[in-house]
């Protein structure tokens, strides 16, 4: 594994669902610390439970679904005890994974009435913390492979709500 190197994660995906670009620095010999952040794309399914009032009181009829995406960000540092092994802490968007809302109508082709329920939907921000590896493969005049895993959890501090949290990161790197 190299210890010194820059690395860009041309495609990231995680859980909670993102789809992110990452960038990534580490310095140190076999024990080492970095930077690193990620932009890109949150996904929230939103489950929209269509009702009317029928003498005062709310009828279910349908359930319908609508996909959010928000601008996702993070940044933080990382600890390297030992050469590709980590320990992250960083600060974030966090999405929910999934939401239910009751809206009085809705109709699959009416893009006004899906905006409105995408904005009843808040994404919010929060602590990140995970453990990981960094896979870097041999230096040689091309650049090097880079292979990024980390698991852990999300604090949405926004909304007061825990998440676990799950990344995998594939991409380029260039260092020694």
């Amino acid at each position: 594994n190299q210890n010194k190197y820059f690395a860009w994660g041309i495609f990231g995906g995680g859980y909670p669902f993102i789809a992110v670009s990452v960038f990534e620095f580490r310095v140190g010999g076999i024990i080492g610390l970095g930077l690193y952040s990620d932009f890109g794309v949150d996904f929230t399914r939103i489950t929209v439970n269509d009702y009317h009032s029928s003498y005062g009181t709310k009828v279910y009829d349908d359930i319908s679904h609508v996909c959010k995406t928000t601008f996702h960000y993070d940044i933080g540092i990382k600890l390297f005890p030992y050469k590709g092994l980590f320990l992250d802490f960083g600060y974030g968007s966090i999405a929910p994974v999934s939401t239910e809302v009751d809206y009085e109508y809705f109709s699959e082709s009416d893009e006004d009435d899906k905006s409105k329920v995408r904005k009843m939907v808040s994404t919010g921000h929060g602590w990140l913390f995970h453990v990981g590896y960094n896979y870097v493969s041999k230096y040689n005049d091309s650049g090097q492979f880079f292979f990024g895993f980390n698991a852990g959890w999300a604090h949405d501090v926004a909304n007061d709500k825990k998440y676990p949290s799950i990344n995998l990161k594939l991409g380029m790197a260039w260092g020694r």
